[in-house]
Parts: structure tokens; sequence; C-alpha cells
């Protein structure tokens, strides 16, 4: 892993509603930078243009969050993370990195990143998260691991934590299995005509008001947030910040 030397450990803070946005080829060498790149990296456009973008990499920054990155890019699927970024002295900065690979005939042709500015509490789960992989030889010993830019908890709780963050897909069609099940609950109670058949319908409504409900909060909402959010898009709005949106397919 490129160690990009020396590090002052001084944190420069990006300004607020500052959107940073570069494009790579796919090895990863810079074709396209904004002028936020490069008031953020205190590199000049010549020292960035053609180099890996791998030259902010902070050594901080554990070998274990870019091979996830890797891992996501090479499948054709979108990564969000907090990353710890050099600058050319040697100072850090903290950005929410969103990389998207730029896909042609299936195959990705380049990568596009688009870097806004963390809140604290995030460079602080973080931090102390790099913390603690870099101090350890086998990164198996944690009890959380690092998937598609995602922090994941391992055991019982991981397994709560996925059916929590689970895509929609997913989660609407563990929603109808529930509502089966509950419809089909009433025939173990041991009720019998129109009594069952009032359970049963009870149960259905109950479930399909929850699930109605859930559909509101969680895709309803959401898509208004991106819909607003593109509005800014298309008025050239570009101080509006990306919303925390993480779709999985």
């Amino acid at each position: 892993m490129r160690n990009n030397q020396p590090v002052t450990q001084q944190e420069y803070l990006l300004p607020d509603g500052m959107t940073i946005v570069s494009r790579t080829d796919p090895k990863g060498r810079i074709t396209y930078i904004n002028e936020d790149f490069l008031v953020a990296s205190g590199f000049s456009e010549a020292e960035l243009m053609g180099q890996a973008h791998n030259i902010v990499r902070h050594p901080d920054m554990p070998e274990e969050a870019f091979a996830d990155l890797w891992v996501a890019m090479k499948a054709g699927r979108p990564w969000t993370g907090v990353v710890k970024n050099r600058r050319k002295n040697g100072d850090h900065y903290w950005v929410v990195a969103n990389v998207t690979p730029i896909m042609r005939n299936g195959k990705p042709v380049g990568y596009l990143s688009v870097r806004t500015k963390p809140s604290r509490a995030e460079i602080q789960a973080a931090e102390a998260l790099y913390q603690a992989v870099n101090s350890v030889q086998d990164p198996a010993q944690l009890p959380v691991t690092l998937r598609g830019g995602v922090l994941w908890k391992k055991g019982l709780a991981g397994l709560a934590q996925r059916l929590a963050q689970a895509s929609v897909s997913h989660r609407l069609a563990a929603g109808l299995a529930l509502l089966s099940v509950l419809g089909v609950l009433p025939l173990f109670s041991g009720l019998q005509g129109f009594a069952l058949v009032a359970a049963v319908w009870l149960s259905l409504a109950a479930g399909g008001a929850l699930l109605a409900w859930w559909f509101h909060q969680h895709l309803v909402r959401g898509m208004d947030t991106l819909r607003a959010f593109a509005d800014d898009l298309a008025g050239c709005n570009l101080t509006s910040p990306a919303p925390r949106v993480l779709c999985r397919r």
C-alpha cells in the first residue's frame, strides 16, 4: 500500500458545503478534478492530473478499507465510507466519499468520486475503527468487519444490523412473508366459524397497516428526499448536502 509521507496529524477542516469531485480511469489515474479538490488537497492541477488517486491516501487508512472499496468497484457497485486523506503538506482532512463506477457495456470504464464534509461523530467513529484495525495483526480478531463501506457487527448483533439495513426489495419481501404468517396464525388458535374468519381478517388488516406505514416511512419519504436533491442539482445548487440514502441491490 502506498505510504505518503510526511504526516503532521494536523487536521484541515473542510468548509461547510464543500463538494470535492474527481474522476479516474479504470486504473485509478485521475482524469478530472474540480476546484474544491485543489483547495482541500493543497496540490495543484498539474500535480494531480494523470496521477494515481492514492496520491492523497493517508497512511492511517487501513488497507482493508480500500480493498473493500475495490471489491465494490469491480462488481459495479457504489461505495460510501468515511475516509482520512492526506494534504500535500502532511496535514489531513476527513471526507464522506461516495465512489461510483462508470459502466459501459457491463464493464467499468472509470470511477466518479464525490466527497463531502462528514460530521464530527462520523469522524470519531471512523478514527476509532481505523485505529483498532491498525492495532491488530489479524483483522479477523475484531468484533466488526467493513463491507461495502458499511461497518457490520459480527454474530447475532450483526444479523440484526443486516435485517435493519437490508435493501428495499428484501425488506418488502420480509414484510409480505410476515403478513402471510399473520394470516395463518389464527388457524392454530382453536377458533372456528365466524370468530376464525374475523381473527384472520383482523391479523391481515393489522399487518397490512404496518406494511403500509413502513412503505411510507422508508421508501416514499426517501424518494421525496432524493427528488428534492435532484431538483437542487438541476438548478445548479451544488451547496445542497447529498442525502444519506444508501441503495443496495
